[in-house]
């Protein structure tokens, strides 16, 4: 899994310096899964528009674990604008997944 927390930076110069502008969060993360035919209609059902031409935003929660073993877990708020599904030669098939989170990551995420 990649995790992503980030801004659109613009930098503009000034007569002081450079001075710098930034944007809405642009938060996101990847992963690959081996999912199972439930879980994969599960995903799939992620990709579909609603009537509203909106995809639906679902709560993820994010299990890791830091140095010392203790688990935490970071629970966001995303969409899934995308799956790749991939058949190695060799094992069983893969999803990659790209999850949009749609507000913003903070501290409070983390528990």
């Amino acid at each position: 899994m990649d995790f992503h927390i980030g801004r659109p930076e613009s930098r503009e110069a000034a007569d002081v310096g450079s001075l710098y502008f930034y944007g809405q969060h642009d938060n996101y993360f990847t992963a690959t899964l081996l999912l199972s035919t439930p879980e994969i209609n599960t995903f799939v059902g992620y990709t579909v528009l609603d009537a509203n031409g909106a995809l639906p935003s679902n709560d993820f929660p994010l299990i890791y674990t830091n140095k010392s073993g203790s688990s935490k877990t970071i629970t966001v708020t995303a969409e899934v604008p995308e799956l790749d599904f991939v058949k190695p030669v060799e094992g069983g098939a893969k999803t990659r997944i790209r999850f949009r989170i749609t507000e913003e990551v903070t501290t409070a995420d983390i528990t």
